[in-house]
């Protein structure tokens, strides 16, 4: 087979046959057309439309039924811009052919969509699109009972030691440096950090789960409040705790206020 060549600034067509134009078209634009069709579906969008237009003043814009189903495609082919919808469906011969257009005619632009989008309100819009919904489900299509969520795992980009105080502006390793001379090392190497670090770590989970240990005990028993540290709602009466809850949790944090590097 000998092999073809593009050509290059060949003289266009006068007249094309329209039965030489081949279109295969969509099957699924096609079935859904059908659907659309036996259900009145460009009655019913031109009914819910009605009062935003006039009865004879004025050219003709944008049928309803056609406008709707730009954004279909817009949906079904991933496209996000009504200007990407006006090129794709004037590029197509099948979408041409599902919107109702020869070629003889070219789909509306994304100006006239824009325009009647903004015309319409949003409750015409709703009544519309809840409408191809009920006959997708009429017509066995989606079922509702299973749903499939495709999501992806990414690593969160909070880290304490990204963090920087609001107040004095100092970084997480600059906090290390301050509490470790608090401790009573002047000279903190980076093995002494690495090691308060650990330290700050565990006393702050030991913390963490002493305090859920308490408010999960505390709510079914006020008893369990050490002695003077009742409020006075836990005086021969059971109830939340309240005057004891703060004096408890400053005990708890006593314990791990200053942990020491050994």
């Amino acid at each position: 087979m000998a092999m073809g060549r593009r050509r290059k600034g060949r003289q266009r067509e006068l007249f094309v046959a329209a039965s030489e134009v081949r279109a295969l078209g969509n099957p699924f634009h096609r079935a859904l057309n059908r659907l659309l069709d036996e259900h009145g579906f460009d009655e019913f969008a031109e009914a819910a439309c009605r009062e935003f237009y006039a009865e004879k003043r004025g050219r003709p814009g944008i049928p309803p039924g056609v406008y709707f189903r730009m954004p279909m495609v817009g949906y079904l082919e991933g496209i996000g811009s009504e200007r990407g919808i006006a090129w794709r469906c004037a590029d197509s011969i099948s979408l041409r052919e599902f919107l109702g257009y020869g070629l003889s005619k070219n789909p509306p632009e994304h100006s006239g969509l824009s325009k009647t989008r903004k015309r319409l309100s949003v409750e015409a819009h709703a009544a519309v699109f809840g409408r191809v919904v009920e006959l997708l489900r009429s017509s066995g299509l989606p079922s509702g009972r299973t749903l499939g969520v495709d999501s992806t795992t990414l690593e969160a980009n909070a880290a304490m030691r990204s963090i920087v105080r609001r107040d004095d502006g100092k970084g997480y390793e600059e906090w290390l440096e301050q509490v470790a001379r608090a401790s009573g090392i002047e000279t903190p190497t980076r093995e002494d950090l690495a090691k308060l670090d650990r330290t700050l770590w565990s006393s702050q989970v030991q913390t963490l789960s002493q305090l859920l240990a308490f408010l999960r005990d505390a709510a079914h028993d006020p008893s369990v409040l050490p002695a003077g540290r009742r409020g006075p709602a836990q005086e021969g009466a059971a109830g939340p705790p309240e005057a004891g809850f703060a004096a408890h949790l400053a005990d708890i944090n006593s314990e791990h206020r200053a942990p020491q590097i050994p």
